[in-house]
């Protein structure tokens, strides 16, 4: 037996990270054929009040109009009181810099991101509304909007090193749309690989 679909998939557990993926099942196994940037609604059991701005899942911790999403938000405490710091960090950050070639293109930049697989990745919305994501731990966080602006929790934490290694490699890479990955299944989420 012989399918094919065609779906938005999430590639990150976090919101907006989608992908667009052409997947054919020959006797039971999925394959991806294809995969290219994708954008979704996320539906949702009951009405949301701003579809816009606040995701309807995956959302961490709040402050005002501003949200963050922690991949590793298992790993926080029930108070989600890690993903609140962090926000708080990047809601009034300590450190801004300019990325070497802003703005950024979001599509390519969140693609990379997801295929590092990385479990510290996550995304935020910051006061003005700009869409971020990078490196947080419960003590750090430094995170690249799509204006080309980082905001970090000082000029030297940990996670602003890793974001500076990750804008690195992704610049040497060629910044890939994501019709550069390939795509696979990590158990049941469809994972993204580099070609």
């Amino acid at each position: 037996m012989r399918g094919r679909i065609v779906a938005c998939l999430p590639v990150a557990e976090l919101p907006s990270l989608t992908v667009i993926a052409t997947i054919t099942v020959n006797d039971g196994r999925p394959v991806v054929e294809d995969v290219t940037f994708g954008g979704c609604a996320q539906s949702t059991a009951a009405a949301v009040e701003d579809v816009l701005t606040v995701p309807a899942r995956w959302v961490d911790g709040s402050a005002g109009a501003s949200w963050i999403s922690i991949a590793w938000r298992e790993r926080d405490d029930i108070l989600r009181t890690g993903a609140r710091t962090t926000l708080d960090l990047l809601v009034e950050p300590a450190h801004t810099e300019v990325c070497q070639h802003a703005p950024l293109d979001w599509r390519s930049w969140t693609a990379w991101c997801s295929a590092l697989g990385d479990p510290q990745l996550s995304a935020a919305s910051l006061p003005d509304g700009t869409r971020a994501a990078g490196h947080t731990t419960t003590t750090s966080a430094a995170m690249a909007g799509t204006d080309g602006v980082i905001v970090a929790d000082g000029p030297g934490p940990p996670s602003l090193s890793v974001l500076r290694g990750w804008l690195r490699d992704w610049e040497r890479a060629g910044r890939p749309g994501a019709d550069g990955y390939r795509g696979g299944f990590a158990g049941q989420r469809l994972r993204l690989f580099r070609r």
